[in-house]
Parts: C-alpha cells; sequence; structure tokens
C-alpha cells in the first residue's frame, strides 16, 4: 500500500490535502474515487480540482500492476494510457513506439520499459478487476 506522495506530481501541499480529506493512500484514493460522484466529493473536501484527483486515482489504479510504480503509471498517462483497461488492449509494441517518442522529449523520463515488460504489464491488467468508473 503505497503512499499518495508517491503518485506522479502530487505535490507535498496537495497530498496534505487529501490526508486532510482522509486519503494517505493509494487504496484510499481508490476507494475515495472509484466513481465520479466520489471524487467530485474528494476534490471539494480536499479543495482540490476534479481533473487532478481523477489523473491520480488512475495513476494509483495503475500502480496496483505489479512493478509499475509511479514514475511508469506517470508515464503511461503521459502518452494516453491513463487506466488499466486502456493498458489491457494496447498492443506492447505500438506502446513502447509511444513512450520511446516521449521519452526523446521529456527530460524527466530516465528509463523506459522494454516491450517484454510491457506485455507482462498488459497481461496483468487484463486480469484485474474495474476499480475505477465513470
Amino acid at each position: 500500500m503505497a503512499s499518495v506522495k508517491d503518485i506522479y506530481g502530487i505535490s507535498e501541499a496537495q497530498a496534505e490535502a487529501l490526508a486532510e480529506a482522509g486519503v494517505r493512500t493509494t487504496n484510499q484514493l481508490l476507494e475515495a474515487g472509484a466513481t465520479s460522484a466520489w471524487r467530485m466529493r474528494l476534490a471539494d473536501e480536499a479543495r482540490l480540482t476534479d481533473e487532478l484527483v481523477k489523473k491520480w486515482v488512475h495513476q494509483a489504479d495503475l500502480m496496483r500492476i505489479d512493478g509499475v510504480g509511479a514514475a511508469v503509471a506517470g508515464l503511461f498517462c503521459a502518452v494516453g494510457v491513463c487506466t488499466v483497461p486502456k493498458l489491457a488492449y494496447h498492443d506492447s509494441e505500438s506502446l513502447h513506439r509511444d513512450l520511446l517518442a516521449h521519452a526523446e522529449q521529456s527530460r524527466d523520463v530516465t528509463k523506459v520499459p522494454g516491450i517484454s515488460t510491457l506485455e507482462d504489464y498488459i497481461a496483468q491488467a487484463k486480469k484485474l478487476r474495474k476499480l475505477v468508473h465513470h
């Protein structure tokens, strides 16, 4: 169970705002943000935007995949693969090309998962129960 502080892009102040709303872990974030209505309520309680909360919920959802940490979840979102269901139906080779292209343009990316690793992530994503609903 990771801290929300581990999610890519969450500042210390934003993590504290989530904590004040009762959300300290990625599991708690997934529970509190499982539906659109719940995400809006959490955003209101934490004085954050719904879009930010939604982005973080999706990253926390991706982090349920063994081996996917905050950096990889953030990288996936940067190329438009922000949900477990989207990852489950992605092709590993095209995703790898997209990740490499993004890495060339971004100074933040230090390592891109290889094709076999992406195949493993995709296989895991296909087996995960859907937790986030829109």
